[in-house]
């Protein structure tokens, strides 16, 4: 199911929410300084299950450019957010009192953290992210940078197949094949997801570069907001 929000899209292929939408232009340029800022920062492999070479976190970065960063994400997580309180409210059956409470929430009360911070995924030909989930409450990708080239590899490289993915990002919940979602990604989208949501990136043949930025956030709360669901 697909749910169009205006400036951003609700995805429910299975139980998980996946919120899509487009960064601003100012917004892609300044990640894009910030990703070759931290180019030369120290390797994350050890830590991430990416079999990519070029994986790196943001030391580089000063604490006010992170801090930047942090408002470029903070509308994309709040839109999750209400999201997921209306689904829940939906679900259960929520009296109309129940419904104006998510209206009058103060969202942008919000306080949160991204742990260690985000890290850079500079990923090449035949590179790959293997199935895997992440920790804390959400997870994010922008993408970056992703060369055009990449999406017309079923033309460029054919070959007999009926799940020809080259870069493709894909979501998996519960069974394999009921639960996958694929996703051919493109410059300066963004995703928000539960962090416990597997998900993976698959190789390409062409000889370019395809940078991402990943995040997950920790210790979600609000002023004067209930939690209804415990």
């Amino acid at each position: 199911m697909l749910q169009n929000n205006g400036d951003h899209n609700i995805l429910c292929p299975f139980g998980p929410m996946i919120y899509e939408s487009k960064i601003s232009e100012e917004d892609i340029k300044f990640v894009k300084s910030f990703a070759e800022i931290n180019r030369d920062s120290a390797s994350q492999g050890s830590a991430l299950s990416g079999n990519i070479k070029e994986q790196r976190g943001n030391e580089k970065a000063d604490p006010k450019m992170l801090s930047t960063m942090m408002e470029v994400l903070r509308p994309h997580i709040i839109n999750w957010i209400i999201a997921d309180d209306q689904r829940k409210l939906i679900n259960a059956g929520a009296s109309s009192e129940e419904k104006i409470m998510i209206e009058t929430v103060d969202y942008d009360s919000m306080k949160w953290h991204l742990g260690n911070g985000v890290w850079f995924n500079f990923m090449k030909q035949h590179e790959f992210n293997p199935l895997h989930c992440h920790t804390g409450t959400l997870s994010g990708i922008i993408m970056v940078e992703v060369p055009e080239v990449i999406a017309t590899e079923p033309d460029i490289f054919p070959m007999d197949s009926n799940a020809r993915c080259p870069g493709q990002l894909e979501f998996v919940h519960g069974s394999y094949g009921a639960g996958a979602h694929r996703i051919i990604p493109k410059t300066g989208q963004i995703f928000v997801f539960p962090a416990e949501l597997r998900h993976q990136v698959y190789p390409f043949q062409s000889d370019v570069e395809r940078i991402t930025m990943s995040w997950n956030v920790f210790d979600i709360s609000f002023d004067k907001k209930k939690d209804m669901w415990n």
